[in-house]
């Protein structure tokens, strides 16, 4: 065979293997409604999580508070027991070598309260009783300091942990908008005219939240003009004159709970372990609820998945 022909010849030879063992090409696999709703669930727990860390802050930000004051009152009592000392430490030492010890004992020079403690113990042979009084009143004093500065370090942890979660979401949030606008997302199941009528405050509840229906979910959000879970179901019982916790899970806790059989309009449900989703009861098997980012307060169907339990306000 002439050497141009076997040249050729090899070449197809060669594309011929290749076809054989170059992998085929395939599609990647169609994002569905489960994946929407795994990856809602995901941001639902990130924001009930954030929820959560505010809650711990504002429990946080009163005992710094607490502290503070408590520090303030025992550094004042300090003062002016240590303004006795030296009043009492002038006269009775006038002359004897020992006239700046008022200056040390009441002045705002550099002397620290070790150094002070230190200077009142010269004098305890002459008022015990005083001078026991001011070093009960200095331990007090750094226990009130360092309880501020814990305080503070806890806040300063708590702090960055919120922005971390909030991190988290807004970028779980991208992905899951990026996802509902391939797929599409649930409409809202249609709101039956034949709904049970609760009376008194469960009838404020849930008027209220019925009026909330169309606006948006955001996380965070307690109204009035956008919600998340938590925030929607908070809403609407404080217009009843129910104060509740930011927080699915918080929410369950501090509430009486209530059996399946026994649900009535008003009534809190709750889903996810842990949990992380609550909705507002209104009868027939039905809620509202804020479902999650980029869909709107809507009516939904109770008994789908991953219900835990009911709690009355």
């Amino acid at each position: 065979m002439p050497r141009p022909l076997v040249v050729a010849a090899a070449v197809i030879a060669l594309g011929a293997g290749l076809m054989l063992v170059l992998p085929v090409a395939t599609a990647a696999p169609r994002a569905t409604q489960a994946d929407l709703e795994e990856l809602g669930t995901q941001v639902s727990k990130l924001d009930e999580q954030l929820n959560q860390a505010k809650i711990e802050l504002d429990r946080l930000n009163r005992q710094l508070a607490d502290a503070r004051r408590t520090a303030m009152v025992q550094h004042g009592s300090l003062d002016r027991i240590q303004q006795r000392i030296a009043v009492q430490a002038a006269a009775a030492y006038k002359g004897s070598g020992l006239g700046s010890l008022a200056a040390l004992l009441s002045g705002q020079d550099s002397a620290t309260l070790v150094q002070k403690a230190e200077t009142l113990n010269l004098l305890a042979q002459h008022d015990g009783d005083l001078l026991a009084a001011a070093r009960a009143e200095q331990q007090i004093y750094a226990a009130a300091v360092a309880e501020v500065q814990q305080a503070k370090a806890a806040q300063a942890r708590e702090v960055a942990e919120i922005g971390r979660r909030k991190g988290q979401i807004e970028r779980k949030l991208n992905q899951l908008e990026r996802l509902r606008s391939r797929i599409g997302d649930p409409r809202s199941v249609p709101l039956p005219a034949d709904l049970p009528s609760p009376t008194g405050a469960a009838s404020v509840a849930v008027h209220t939240a019925l009026a909330q229906l169309g606006k948006p979910y955001v996380w965070g959000a307690a109204g009035p003009g956008s919600f998340d879970c938590s925030g929607l179901t908070m809403y609407a019982w404080a217009a009843a004159g129910v104060s509740l916790p930011h927080s699915a899970a918080a929410q369950y806790d501090a509430l009486p709970h209530v059996s399946r059989a026994s649900l009535e309009p008003g009534d809190l449900v709750f889903f996810g372990s842990p949990i992380h989703h609550v909705g507002l009861y209104i009868g027939k098997g039905l809620m509202v609820a804020a479902p999650s980012s980029g869909r709107v307060v809507q009516v939904q169907e109770v008994f789908v998945r991953n219900y835990v339990g009911a709690a009355r306000p």
